[in-house]
């Protein structure tokens, strides 16, 4: 297998190059160049953002990419920006070998011409995400090693992605789209109220929908309910911390990411990745 060449911009840092797979860090301010526009993705990969953004592929519509969600790029790809709170793009990027990308996708029954919407994965994945990227940095790992993990992680992505697009391939495209639309609308909005309890009513109205309406499809349309999308979110943001921040107090952090308390934010934690905060600190 042969790659092809990589022509990095000047906001990219390559951190692994294997045999199968790749990993980049692309980090970018909102007035910066790439930020706007980047033209012609040399590989296949699939992206994990730190900040949130709102992006675009190809001229299709802007949609909003959250911290932990995951946004698949085919090669040739152009990728346009829009800045979420004033914050730039700082994300890592996953390049498997074309030859695995396709039959990877083909394998799950997905589409290898419309990467679709942004996935917010399960938080064990985001984790495996995280030490694959620490492993890259500290150059720790056999580099064979760091391959099959994350072609496997791949792996696993893909099948999440394809049970969460079962719902969706059905429905006529008009209707797809004012669904996409207003899930879009609710997941920024959750973004910006991570650290505040889920108040269904206030949020239907802020995205213009009644709360029964924005419920269902919300969970149709990503495979999971607003709570758990919520605590989802706040996880990641708890797990990202430890991975790559000095945390003093997690009853701070706890208070920070939007949960009750030092125990309710363990209790989460467990559920979502069956590990402690301090087998998460540990392991980082």
């Amino acid at each position: 297998m042969t790659w092809h060449r990589d022509n990095l911009t000047e906001a990219e840092i390559l951190l692994h190059r294997g045999a199968f797979a790749k990993i980049g860090v692309f980090s970018c301010g909102p007035a910066c160049e790439d930020f706007r526009r980047t033209s012609g993705l040399d590989n296949d990969v699939f992206v994990l953002p730190r900040h949130a953004v709102q992006i675009r592929r190809n001229d299709d519509r802007f949609q909003f990419v959250e911290p932990g969600g995951i946004l698949m790029h085919r090669a040739g790809s152009v990728l346009e920006r829009q800045a979420v709170a004033g914050q730039g793009d700082h994300a890592w990027w996953f390049a498997v070998h074309p030859e695995i990308f396709l039959e990877t996708l083909h394998r799950h029954g997905l589409s290898d011409t419309d990467m679709g919407a942004a996935l917010l994965v399960p938080v064990a994945l985001h984790l495996e995400l995280l030490r694959i990227i620490k492993a890259a940095e500290r150059g720790i790992v056999d580099a064979l090693l760091l391959d099959e993990a994350l072609t496997h992680t791949f792996e696993l992505i893909c099948a999440y992605k394809s049970g969460a697009d079962v719902g969706q391939r059905s429905r006529r495209d008009a209707t797809r789209v004012r669904r996409y639309k207003l899930v879009n609308k609710a997941r920024a909005c959750l973004h910006e109220q991570i650290d505040q309890p889920l108040d269904l009513g206030a949020l239907a109205l802020q995205v213009g929908s009644s709360p029964f309406h924005l419920s269902r499809v919300f969970r149709e349309t990503t495979g999971i309910g607003l709570n758990r999308y919520l605590n989802r979110l706040r996880v990641g943001r708890v797990i990202d911390q430890l991975a790559h921040e000095r945390v003093l107090s997690l009853g701070q952090l706890a208070m920070d990411s939007g949960f009750s308390s030092h125990s309710h934010m363990n209790r989460m934690i467990r559920r979502e990745t069956g590990l402690s905060p301090s087998q998460i600190r540990a392991s980082s």
